[in-house]
């Protein structure tokens, strides 16, 4: 671990990569490595961190050991299986899961700020806390989340929920109504889906409910009052008089109408749009096994 702690003070090194295929237990001790991001790739190994990094990115973790002790990171999620826990003391600000048909387990002791499902996953979380937000995003269709927490859930895509006991305060809501959303509610409370954060769906504890187009409540329109019109007095009728006859008169020629001539209309001149020049950014970051103590290499790769 004398390697490690080489790597994480050295100025001029931007990224880490840990990657081993041995049975090791990396403690990352506390510090502000906020100028370097971190990547696991060690299908075997237990990660203890206290690191601030500016982001972490875990490739590949022992199944169920990533203790995180740290305040501030944003963690990428991108192995098949993995376990991620949150100590009491801790705050994570982002968890993001990137990894198409991943099954992960989230446990949250301390603080979560987001998590976002960016692909399709099967994640179960628990833990203490009130409301965390949940986004599964337009290309995490298929998703399914179980919890035993409460969450504070933005479904953009087909998603199955579960709620076990302790997520009773849950809320959940679709982007649109078109949305599927299954839910299992097993908490001992109702809970109710909103689209756009309006209406809402109610599932009753103990029943599964899906809610998409074909289970929107229609509204029921108020019928317009209906106004009653007093009767009309009728006037009393009365004899006409006899009417003299008068000549007829001779019909005056109609004068044919002059033509209103058309407007012409004035041309409305376009503004010639100003041309833009192309601008193109490109940003390449190159991985290269290195020894520690060639630190003019940039980044580094420590290999157990």
């Amino acid at each position: 671990m004398e390697q490690l702690n080489k790597v994480l003070i050295a100025d001029n090194i931007n990224q880490i990569t840990l990657s081993t295929k041995k049975a090791l237990l990396f403690t990352i001790p506390k510090g502000d490595y906020s100028n370097k991001s971190l990547v696991v790739d060690a299908a075997n190994a237990d990660v203890i961190n206290y690191g601030i990094f500016e982001k972490i990115t875990i490739n590949a973790i022992k199944d169920n050991t990533w203790i995180e002790y740290a305040n501030g990171n944003i963690v990428h999620l991108n192995d098949d299986v993995a376990s991620f826990v949150i100590e009491a003391d801790a705050q994570v600000k982002r968890i993001v899961i990137d990894k198409p048909n991943s099954t992960l387990n989230i446990e949250i002791r301390g603080t979560v700020e987001q998590i976002i499902l960016t692909q399709p996953s099967a994640v179960n979380i628990t833990g203490v806390g009130e409301n965390v937000p949940v986004t599964v995003e337009d290309t995490a269709g298929g998703s399914t989340i179980s919890t035993s927490m409460p969450l504070n859930l933005e479904l953009k895509a087909k998603t199955e929920i579960v709620l076990n006991s302790g997520a009773e305060e849950t809320i959940l809501d679709k982007s649109k109504s078109t949305v599927e959303v299954k839910i299992e509610n097993n908490t001992k409370g109702k809970v109710t889906i909103t689209t756009g954060n309006t209406g809402g769906e109610t599932i009753e504890a103990g029943k599964t409910m899906v809610s998409d187009e074909m289970t929107r409540p229609t509204p029921t329109p108020t019928p317009a009052a209906t106004q009653t019109s007093a009767p009309a007095t009728q006037p009393t009728p009365t004899n006409p008089a006899t009417p003299t006859a008068s000549p007829t008169p001779k019909p005056t020629a109609t004068p044919k109408p002059t033509a209103t001539p058309t407007a012409t209309p004035t041309p409305t001149v376009s503004a010639t749009p100003t041309p833009v020049g192309n601008v193109a950014v490109t940003s390449i970051e190159v991985i290269g096994e290195v020894d520690y103590y060639n630190t003019t290499q940039d980044p580094f790769k420590l290999i157990q």
